[in-house]
């Protein structure tokens, strides 16, 4: 589960167009790529040093091999001191005057890339090691080796990186005017120009109060067109666990996701106590499965004459394409329709069955085995989508085991209970259920009581 602090932040990118200033900025954008890949090369030169490094150590490191500085003089003994006279890889010699809040953007930018590499570069080692046991093993007992076929990681190069503009190289940004001032190369010298942007129509829905604050902007550029990318940040206290369940009559949203049923969730307010304050069926009519159903169909006749499908050849790419838009149209529906109904109901905790490590079942096949692959798939992305939706409104999200919330009668407690489709009998005390809003108020209970063992445990 999240480790949620009090104060979360949520992001929001905003994309414009760049209408003014084209020349300018594609020579700062080539510019940045070219000062970029210097500095990675500087790196590779050193990839012995880089597992020690960070950001903060990183960017110092990098700046005393490429940056000249001259020496101070001790005013009274006339000594000289410090300084780097002589970098091995001097910066200066090539470009300039280059300025410092953008060098050291991009050697933030090298380094992430770089560390990014090496991490996938020693995922892939360990792969290969572990490829090369099982082959021994294998030789032993007699049998054809495995071939090992996946390459190495390409070591990373400036490429289409966008411009990142860090504190120092903006300012000014209107959102009425639709303009910013960013620090770009005129041709001559580094020196400040007001860019002129135009809203994009997803940029035109959104509505920013004053509460979001620009973090950094970034500009790309795709098919010869220039995009400015702004982020701002929102910043929303947010309790704790522990104090919402030692606050006055704390409530919790218990959800049981039934995807692919007519109910798409269940939800039900559950109380500290265990009482059920109120419950409600969520069904979502126009995001209806029936279309993935019928496009799940479509792949299955278009692959069912390939026969074996050679490696790297991917099918029905287009149809794919479809199944995932629809199944993301349906989880943004369904997390914020959660999302609402936890406002409208006064709950700050929003709990679900922790889903995460589940896979279709082994003896399952062909369409049973895909329904339920798109089950998973789609639970944790009601999950995510809900995680950010209610960091803004200050509402936590809470993952609880699955382990018998589908199973365990919610009025006495115990698991000596008989299912029949949506009916779930009680052979200890006689009540029957409907087994979605069972689950979901065993889930509800399963939080209340997971956060007074740990309180007992501190207290221990």
């Amino acid at each position: 589960m999240p480790i949620l602090k009090n104060v979360i932040s949520s992001k929001q990118r905003i994309k414009r167009f760049i209408t003014g200033a084209p020349e300018m900025v594609r020579q700062t954008e080539e510019i940045y790529r070219a000062v970029l890949g210097f500095y990675l090369n500087v790196i590779h030169d050193n990839l012995d040093k880089l597992p020690e490094w960070d950001r903060n150590s990183g960017t110092r490191a990098l700046e005393k091999l490429t940056v000249r500085t001259e020496p101070r003089t001790n005013r009274k003994t006339g000594e000289k001191f410090g300084g780097n006279p002589n970098p091995p890889y001097p910066i200066d010699s090539v470009w300039p005057k280059f300025p410092a809040y953008l060098r050291r953007a991009i050697i933030a930018k090298a380094i992430g890339m770089a560390k990014s590499w090496y991490a996938n570069y020693q995922r892939w080692l360990k792969k290969k090691a572990r490829m090369e046991e099982r082959n021994q093993r294998r030789i032993a007992a007699g049998k054809k080796p495995i071939p090992f076929d996946k390459h190495p990681p390409k070591y990373p190069t400036a490429g289409n990186v966008g411009i990142t503009f860090y504190k120092g190289d903006f300012k000014n940004l209107s959102l009425k005017n639709n303009t910013i001032q960013l620090k770009v190369w005129s041709g001559s010298d580094w020196r400040f120009i007001t860019v002129e942007v135009e809203p994009t129509s997803h940029s035109r829905k959104l509505h920013l109060d004053d509460s979001w604050e620009m973090t950094v902007p970034s500009i790309y550029e795709k098919e010869g067109i220039f995009y400015l990318v702004t982020a701002f940040e929102k910043k929303s206290n947010v309790i704790k666990f522990a104090d919402y369940y030692l606050s006055k009559k704390p409530k919790v949203l218990a959800v049981d996701l039934n995807l692919g049923r007519k109910n798409r969730a269940v939800c039900a307010l559950v109380g500290k106590d265990g009482t059920v304050h109120k419950v409600r069926h969520i069904g979502l009519a126009a995001c209806n499965t029936t279309d993935v159903h019928h496009l799940l169909g479509l792949i299955a006749r278009d692959v069912s004459g390939l026969g074996i499908v050679p490696k790297g050849h991917r099918p029905c790419k287009k149809l794919w394409r479809k199944v995932h838009a629809v199944n993301d149209n349906y989880a943004h529906h369904l997390s914020k329709q959660l999302v609402d109904l936890a406002v409208e109901w006064g709950a700050r905790v929003i709990a679900f069955e922790n889903l995460k490590r589940f896979k279709p079942d082994k003896d399952k096949h062909g369409s049973a085995r895909m329904r339920q692959r798109i089950g998973y798939w789609l639970h944790r992305r009601v999950i995510k989508y809900t995680i950010y939706k209610a960091k803004v409104r200050g509402i936590l999200i809470a993952l609880i085991p699955p382990k018998d919330t589908s199973n365990r009668c919610s009025l006495c407690g115990l698991l000596d209970t008989s299912r029949d489709g949506n009916i779930l009998k009680c052979k200890n005390c006689g009540t029957v259920h409907n087994s979605h809003i069972n689950a979901a108020i065993n889930i509800g209970v399963a939080w209340f009581t997971r956060e007074e063992k740990r309180l007992q445990q501190k207290a221990t």
